[in-house]
């Protein structure tokens, strides 16, 4: 044993041969004690300590030290020593003493065991153990391999108390093993006093916390595969003292939970929130990549850690990434366990807030400090019980305190969310509130927020809406809706037509995915189901993927506008994109046109306007019964018009991904009707690919594509007999014409399958390419229907 007294320094070197084979009560290699003196000790040499071990601390190394600096300056290294506490070393450091290890500690094989036979048996620090109490250790260069400890901390164990300071620098833990902490075991005592655990570069790889089955002094185990910290008392978020963000994790498990980091601490939730995205906790964890479980913790302290029961614990923890991409619920239907109450702190889904104004102010409050706090992105989560919003509300950035706001169902994006959509239910209170009064929509945004819903469903209390549903105006305002429904709605504006997704563009993104518009009638001023309105001729950008219009009855306006789906005014830099699988089912429009939808586009303007995926069936433009001007009833499914020069090999519009079944348009187009001066020319660009959809050359009626060549003014000073005149079927367009000099028919009633014979001479006629349709005149033989039958778009 060596033992210093007071001193001003001493610099010992110690040469070869090094400890190998002893054992001890502490330090089995080494014991070096130093207290209550001002004392620097300045160890120089290489040490070794292989296969040496001791009863209770510190199997190689025993270090103790009170208000003196002691510092190894070289290389120790450890090989297959044991103890009880700190199989390598064992440090106790007090009142300001400072122990530091410059060079590379070296770990192999190193134990911490249960020895003799307790009753309680407390067994830590496999690799090393370190206690501080207003002591600072500092450790550079510590590699700790296939190092073990049966119940906290596989390579080092350290405990730190009344601000303590414990600093390490470039760790490596390798396939180290322990009941929690499969590397690391970190326990603070009186937090809130200014301790510290800094590391500036951590590996963990391949280490384990094993469930403990010898054990009857820790009722847990298994937590934290590569570090389990814990402690007591309030940690000072502010302080950035416990800083994770070097941590980098490879390959941990744990049999119970946070396969490489495990946190037991009362603020873990305030701590997850510090700084952007949790960057004091997650080193290289990835929120895209990485597995929930890799970080994990519960708001408790040590004590309640473990003695409650494991099922509580299980139950209890979360990933820490929900912590730090926190949702703050809100919920006002309070019928059930489960109350929202506006009080500080309220955001997770078993203690939400009642309002979104509160939340969204608790949000700038948690997160900044004060109420006006301007935090970049908040998440609002619907409970899975649901959302009354019972008056307009409005998101912008000057009364948000924010740029983006996301709303979205309970737990989104983590394993713990709610099956399928949350509810928002908007409460008008019926025809004769004036709720609505002075509001452009129920939800509006402007100011160049981005508003984005994630897995809602909107509906009503039955009330006919005179506004939008959600508006959006002003300046780089967007909006994202990802698999969002919109059912059983009836609008019905008072003055102008309106959407139930209106959107008034200005540099405008519009993201639709996944979303469903069903059960929707649209009376009054009519409107459509999504309503793009570009008067000023700004730009936008919109894209519709996978989304579903069923069931939508809309009026047309006075002008013969119409979409009962989807209204757009495509101007100058502005993007229309219509993709993966949309389907429109049902889409009416009465004393209108365009069924489905109505795009009216200035031709001669840099935009885009694609179909690229899409499917209509039973889409219908009606008439209006009693005015032939402004016409309508044309577009079963799309009506589009514009004015302008189109140049046609701009590939601006395309329409090939068109599938279309069974629409009707009263007065033409039951499919596509086209308003444009280059009608010809379009169609004519290759062979019509870009406008016939799936249009069949022979199979198809001809009154499926029609359309005019003229403009949108023009035409809508046209009466239907003038518009007859002109209208063609767009296959003319596209289809190469013949010339027939001579036709010879010979008919065999008794061949039924081939009864006409045709001899055809004429000019630009190719073999198996000509179609033949039979048209009925006068009565019907039975001789008759069978030919009609048989030769129905018979290629000859």
């Amino acid at each position: 044993m060596m033992s210093l007294e007071p001193a001003p320094s001493i610099d010992a070197k110690i040469p070869p041969p090094q400890p190998q084979l002893v054992h001890s009560v502490n330090g089995g290699g080494m014991y070096l004690s130093s207290s209550d003196i001002d004392t620097d000790i300045q160890i120089t040499g290489l040490l070794s300590f292989d296969n040496c071990s001791s009863s209770y601390q510190g199997g190689g190394l025993y270090l103790s030290t009170s208000g003196s600096q002691l510092s190894f300056t070289n290389v120790v290294q450890f090989k297959d020593c044991s103890s009880t506490y700190g199989g390598g070393i064992c440090v106790d450091c007090y009142d300001e003493g400072t122990i530091r290890f410059i060079e590379e500690l070296n770990f192999d094989n190193c134990s911490a065991k249960q020895q003799g036979g307790a009753i309680y048996s407390w067994i830590q620090g496999g690799g090393v153990d370190f206690i501080t109490n207003k002591g600072q250790i500092l450790i550079n260069n510590v590699i700790c391999k296939n190092c073990k400890a049966i119940l906290s901390g596989g390579g080092l164990y350290s405990d730190i108390s009344n601000g303590g300071i414990l600093s390490m620098d470039k760790l490596e833990f390798l396939n180290c093993k322990s009941g929690n902490g499969g590397a690391i075991y970190l326990r603070i005592v009186n937090i809130e006093l200014q301790s510290s655990f800094q590391i500036k570069d951590l590996i963990m790889q391949d280490c384990k916390a094993l469930i403990n089955t010898e054990s009857t002094i820790y009722s847990q185990s298994g937590f934290g595969g590569g570090i389990f910290i814990t402690g007591f008392g309030d940690y000072d978020v502010s302080s950035n003292r416990i800083d994770f963000s070097k941590m980098k994790m490879y390959g941990n498990t744990a049999d119970n939970g946070g396969q490489s980091l495990y946190v037991a601490m009362p603020n873990v939730i305030e701590w997850c929130r510090t700084g952007i995205d949790g960057e004091y906790v997650k080193g290289n964890y990835s929120d895209i990549d990485s597995d929930e479980s890799e970080l994990e913790g519960i708001p408790v302290d040590l004590n309640d850690f473990y003695f409650v029961t494991q099922v509580d614990i299980l139950n209890g923890q979360r990933p820490l990434e929900l912590w730090w991409r926190t949702i703050w619920h809100i919920l006002n239907r309070n019928e059930g366990i489960i109350q929202g109450i506006n009080q500080t702190r309220c955001a997770e889904y078993n203690n939400p807030c009642y309002s979104i104004d509160y939340a969204l102010q608790e949000i700038s409050v948690e997160l900044g400090g004060t109420t006006s706090s301007i935090i970049p992105e908040k998440r609002i989560g619907i409970c899975e019980a649901g959302y009354d919003l019972t008056a307009p509300i409005q998101f912008s950035k000057s009364n948000s305190y924010t740029n983006i706001i996301k709303i979205m169902k309970q737990l989104y994006l983590t394993k713990y969310n709610m099956e399928g959509k949350a509810e928002i239910k908007i409460i008008k209170g019926g025809y004769a509130s004036n709720i609505e009064n002075g509001h452009k929509g129920w939800i509006s945004a402007n100011e160049e927020i981005e508003l984005k819903f994630y897995f809602i469903k909107f509906i009503t209390d039955k009330s006919k809406l005179n506004i939008p549903l959600i508006y959006v105006e002003d300046q780089n305002t967007s909006l994202e809706l990802d698999s969002v429904t919109f059912s059983d709605i009836n609008l019905s504006p008072t003055d102008e037509p309106k959407g139930i997704v209106h959107v008034d563009v200005d540099n405008t993104e519009l993201i639709i995915s996944d979303c469903i518009f069903e059960d929707i009638t649209i009376e009054g001023e009519g409107g459509s189901a999504i309503r793009i309105v570009n008067d000023q001729e700004n730009s936008f950008d919109a894209t519709i993927d996978g989304t579903q219009f069923n069931n939508i009855n809309s009026t047309g306006d006075e002008s013969g506008q119409g979409g009962s789906a989807i209204y757009a005014q495509i101007r100058e830099d502005c993007s229309l994109i219509i993709d993966d699988s949309c389907e429109f089912n049902d889409c009416v429009i009465e004393s209108g046109n365009g069924g489905a939808l109505y795009v009216d586009i200035d031709y001669s303007k840099n935009f885009q306007f694609k179909i690229k995926d899409a499917t209509f069936r039973h889409n219908k433009a009606l008439k209006h019964n009693s005015k032939d001007i402004p016409p309508s009833g044309y577009g079963g499914v799309i009506f589009l018009t514009g004015t302008g020069d189109y140049v046609v090999d701009s590939e601006q519009i395309d329409l090939s991904g068109m599938k279309s079944d069974s629409n009707l348009a009263d007065n033409g187009g039951n499919n596509i009707y086209i308003i444009m001066p280059q009608l010809e020319d379009f169609c004519k660009y290759d062979e019509g690919s870009l406008v016939k959809g799936g249009y069949d050359d022979k199979q198809s009626n001809l009154s499926d594509v029609e359309g005019i060549i003229t403009d949108a003014i023009s035409f809508n000073q046209l009466n239907p007999q003038e518009i007859q005149e002109e209208q063609k079927s767009l296959q003319y367009f596209w289809v190469q014409l013949v010339s027939l000099r001579s036709a010879k028919v010979v008919i065999d009633f008794r061949n039924e399958d081939e009864p006409f014979k045709y001899q055809l001479v004429g000019k630009n006629m190719k073999q198996g390419n000509l179609n033949a349709k039979i048209i009925e005149i006068g009565d019907k033989t039975s001789e008759g229907q069978i030919l009609q039958q048989n030769q129905q778009n018979k290629e000859i």
